[in-house]
C-alpha cells in the first residue's frame, strides 16, 4: 500500500502543486478543504502524514492540531503546519507539529522536511530523470552532457545495440536520444529494442536531415520526437522533457506539428530552425510528391508551402490534396512575384502569404496566432 497523505491547503494552485510534488514520490493524496474535514477523514481512516494549512476557513487550525493529538487514531501520525509568511514561531507554541514548511512552498523545502519527517518515505523517492543517448560515434553524448546535466537530468550513453539492450532494461531510464547519423537504417534494432520495453521508452531522433518515408518509419517506431538539426538546447530539453512527462506509451499529442514544403535547401534550413526553436515540431519536404506520400501517412496540423517547386508547383499541389480529402490549413511563401499562382492559392484557401526574405517575427507571431485559436477552438 503507498504511503498516504492528507492534505489541507485552501490555495487551489498550491493543493495542486502539493499534490504532483507528492504524487512523484509515489505517495496517494486525498485533499480536505477544511479544518473539520481534516479530523473526520483522519480518524475514519487514519494517514501516514497530515499536511495542514495554518489559516483555515473555519476553525484554528492549532484547535485541529491539538484534537489529532489526543484522538487514538490519530495521535501518532505527524502533521506539518503550511505556514503562511509572516507567521512567527509564537504563533505554533503549545501545538505540537513535526515540521514547517513555508508558502509559498518550494519544493526543495519540502523534500527536506519530508525527509526529516518521514525518512521511510524516501526510498518511494524517484531519481532524478534518466536519459538514455545512443550514437555509434560516442559524440553525442558529449555534446549534451552540460545541456541534460543543467536540466536536472542524468544521462546515460550507449555506442553499440548490446548497451542499448543493456540500459534499455533499467526502470530508471525513461527517454532516449537517439541520433542518425547514417539515416534510420543504423538506428532501427536500437529503436526496436527501445520501442519493446514495457512501459515504452519514449524516444527523441535527432538527424541532420530526414526524407519523408524515413519519417513515416520512426512514426511506426513510435518516436515520440524528431528535431532536425540545427536547434537550441533549450529546444532539446523541452523534447525531452515532454518525453518523459508524457502519459502511457504513446506520443505526444500535444506538439505543434508543421510540415514545411520548400525545395531550398538553405531556406529551408533556416526556416526549420526558427521554427524549432519556437517550439513547432517540423517536418521537411522537398517537393510537393514527397509532402503528398507523408500527408498519407502523417497529419501535421499546418503546412508553410512554396509557390515554386520542381515537378507539382504549389498549387496544382493544393488541387490534388484537396481532392483526395487532405485538406490542411496552410499559408504560403514565395520568392517569386507570380501574382496569378498567388492568387490562386489565396482563393483555395491561403491563411497567409510571406514573402522572401520572411522576418521572423512576423512569420512566429502568425503562427503563434494560429495555434492560440486553434486551441480554444473544438477539433473535429
Amino acid at each position: 500500500m503507498s504511503f498516504q497523505v492528507l492534505v489541507c491547503e485552501h490555495d487551489a494552485a498550491t493543493r495542486q502543486r502539493l499534490a504532483e510534488c507528492l504524487a512523484r514520490r509515489g505517495m496517494s493524496v486525498v485533499h480536505a478543504r477544511t479544518g473539520l474535514e481534516v479530523v473526520r477523514l483522519a480518524c475514519s481512516s487514519p494517514p501516514d502524514l497530515i499536511l495542514l494549512d495554518m489559516v483555515l476557513p473555519d476553525v484554528d487550525s492549532r484547535a485541529v492540531v491539538r484534537k489529532l493529538s489526543t484522538e487514538a487514531r490519530t495521535a501518532a501520525v505527524p502533521v506539518i503546519a503550511l505556514a503562511p509568511s509572516g507567521w512567527i514561531a509564537d504563533q505554533l507554541s503549545g501545538v505540537r507539529v513535526a515540521g514547517v514548511i513555508p508558502k509559498p512552498i518550494a519544493e526543495k523545502a519540502l523534500e527536506e522536511t519530508l525527509r526529516a519527517v518521514c525518512p521511510a518515505v524516501f526510498p518511494l523517492t524517484p531519481p532524478a530523470a534518466s536519459v538514455l543517448v545512443y550514437d555509434e560515434s560516442g559524440e553525442l553524448g558529449l555534446e549534451l552532457e552540460g545541456c541534460l546535466k543543467e536540466a536536472g537530468m542524468r544521462m546515460t550513453c550507449a555506442a553499440t545495440e548490446s548497451e542499448v539492450a543493456e540500459a534499455s532494461s533499467r526502470p530508471e531510464i525513461k527517454a532516449a536520444i537517439v541520433m542518425l547519423r547514417k539515416g534510420i537504417a543504423g538506428a532501427q534494432n536500437a529503436l526496436r529494442r527501445l520501442a519493446a520495453r514495457q512501459p515504452r521508452i519514449r524516444v527523441v531522433a535527432i538527424a541532420n536531415r530526414l526524407e519523408p518515408q524515413e519519417v513515416r518509419a520512426l512514426g511506426g517506431f513510435g518516436v515520440h520526437e524528431i528535431l532536425v538539426r540545427p536547434f537550441t538546447n533549450s529546444r532539446l530539453s523541452r523534447a525531452v522533457q515532454s518525453a518523459l512527462e508524457a502519459p502511457g506509451d504513446s506520443p505526444a499529442g500535444d506538439a505543434k506539428r508543421v510540415l514545411l514544403v520548400e525545395d531550398a535547401a538553405l531556406v529551408a534550413k533556416t526556416m526549420c530552425a526558427l521554427l524549432e526553436q519556437a517550439g513547432y515540431c517540423v517536418v521537411h519536404a522537398a517537393n510537393a510528391e514527397s509532402a503528398l506520400q507523408l500527408l498519407r501517412h502523417s497529419r501535421p496540423q499546418f503546412m508553410l508551402l512554396d509557390v515554386i517547386l520542381p515537378g507539382m508547383d504549389g498549387v496544382q499541389f493544393v488541387h490534388q490534396i484537396q481532392q483526395s480529402d487532405l485538406y490542411i490549413p496552410f499559408a504560403v511563401v514565395t520568392g517569386a512575384h507570380d501574382p496569378r499562382r498567388t492568387s490562386a492559392l489565396q482563393s483555395l484557401g491561403a491563411l497567409r502569404v510571406f514573402e522572401k526574405p520572411i522576418h521572423s517575427d512576423e512569420l512566429l507571431g502568425f503562427m503563434d496566432d494560429f495555434f492560440a485559436r486553434r486551441e480554444t477552438t473544438p477539433q473535429e
